[in-house]
């Protein structure tokens, strides 16, 4: 729900820094007014400034060498027009942004008491109550076979890898929702079970998490190669929908690496 109030504040704080730059670079001008005519088919540029001490302007013609001045009095005018078109949408900005922070739809709710809230079907969720939905959906997971080691996280589920315990153990602690190898039915008639559903709470969206941990082993990197072909046939694109990490023996998956891609597409 705050996808338009994000962009408002990543708007407002562009146009502060347009602002300071064009407000900073007003002292580095020249004085004067620039003015141009046309004799005999030639421009001609005139710097014209008030007379010191008198109530008059001198008028002073710019000759080629000094070109840079009449950039730079042209510069400075360009400048302030923009500086009035930037201040007025920051203005906007700022305004609108401010309304958003004082207005949230999703709280009305709250307005009313416990035993009406009861008996309302509210049209916006509060992100707890996005979130609750989100979770209390139910699916059956791929099952364990009886050979496959008992790895559990600090949740007490299951996994199949430690690295998809340290994923999971790593979500978990910075408040993350996810849940485990939810089926995904796929267009060619087949379901897979992606590693992770993890959910941006601020932008309600839900990206899969698939973590490949033998890509030195080469029957293994076949098989990764052919699901990530089936993700992006599905329209699942890796850097958009699709969170990718990868190891191998010798490079095993960090949790800096987990960290870093957590801030990229579920907290940033």
């Amino acid at each position: 729900m705050n996808t338009v109030y994000d962009s408002l504040v990543t708007e407002e704080g562009i146009l502060r820094e347009l602002v300071k730059q064009l407000n900073d670079r007003m002292n580095s001008y020249p004085e004067g007014i620039l003015e141009i005519s046309h004799s005999h088919g030639h421009v001609q540029y005139y710097q014209r400034n008030r007379s010191c001490g008198r109530n008059r302007e001198k008028r002073v013609y710019i000759r080629k060498k000094d070109r840079s001045i009449a950039e730079a009095l042209a510069q400075r005018d360009y400048d302030r027009r923009l500086l009035d078109v930037l201040q007025q949408r920051l203005n906007a900005v700022t305004r609108t942004r401010s309304v958003y922070e004082n207005t949230a739809p999703e709280e009305t709710i709250h307005t009313f008491s416990a035993e009406k809230q009861g008996l309302i079907c509210p049209l916006l969720l509060t992100d707890s109550q996005f979130v609750r939905g989100w979770q209390a959906q139910e699916y059956t997971g791929k099952p364990f076979t009886e050979e496959a080691p008992g790895i559990f996280t600090v949740k007490g589920e299951r996994v199949r890898s430690k690295s998809e315990k340290i994923i999971a153990d790593t979500l978990e602690r910075q408040g993350i929702p996810y849940k485990y190898e939810v089926p995904l039915a796929l267009q060619e008639g087949f379901t897979i079970y992606p590693d992770f559903r993890v959910l941006n709470v601020r932008r309600r969206t839900e990206y899969i998490w698939e973590h490949l941990g033998m890509m030195d082993d080469e029957a293994y990197a076949r098989k990764a190669v052919n699901k990530l072909n089936f993700y992006i046939n599905n329209g699942f694109f890796p850097g958009e929908q699709l969170i990718i990490t990868m190891e191998s023996q010798k490079t095993p998956l960090g949790t800096k690496t987990i960290e870093v891609m957590i801030e990229k597409y579920i907290t940033g």
